[in-house]
Order: structure tokens, then sequence, then C-alpha cells
């Protein structure tokens, strides 16, 4: 999807502690990507660019951040 960080940070509506709305959209958005469920690409500058936000998910996500499940859990902790 592409859109402009203020529209997405209006969807969004929460601010952070200072009353930023965009600084907290940032954040959660840069938590995403930290852990693998989604892309950013930004192409051109200042009010002329256009970010392009992609969910990353199925493998492209497990590649980068591996779940662990039950048996793994139990398995490391015998």
């Amino acid at each position: 999807m592409t859109i402009p960080w203020r529209s997405l940070a209006d969807a969004v509506g929460i601010r952070d502690r200072a009353g930023n709305l965009r600084r907290y959209t940032e954040r959660g958005v840069r938590t995403l990507v930290d852990a693998g469920w989604l892309d950013v690409e930004t192409v051109g500058s200042k009010r002329g660019a256009k970010t392009t936000f992609r969910l990353l998910p199925g493998d492209q996500a497990a590649e980068r951040f591996r779940w662990i499940d039950d048996e793994d859990w139990f398995a490391e902790a015998a």
C-alpha cells in the first residue's frame, strides 16, 4: 500500500506522550520492520515522497523472525 506518512498517522490516531501523532506511528512501523513483519520503501523526498508499506506474511517474515513453538520450547528446556 502506498500512503503518505501523515495519512497513516491519522489512521492510527494515537499520540505519544508529547502529543505527536506521526512519531508514535513511526515507532510502531519501526518495531514491525525490526520484527520482519513489514517492509517500507520511500521514493523521493519531502512533500513529493511516496512511501510504500508491504506486509510480509508467511515465509518471508518467518525468515527474519523465528517463532518458538511448544515442541521447540520444551525441547530446549530439557
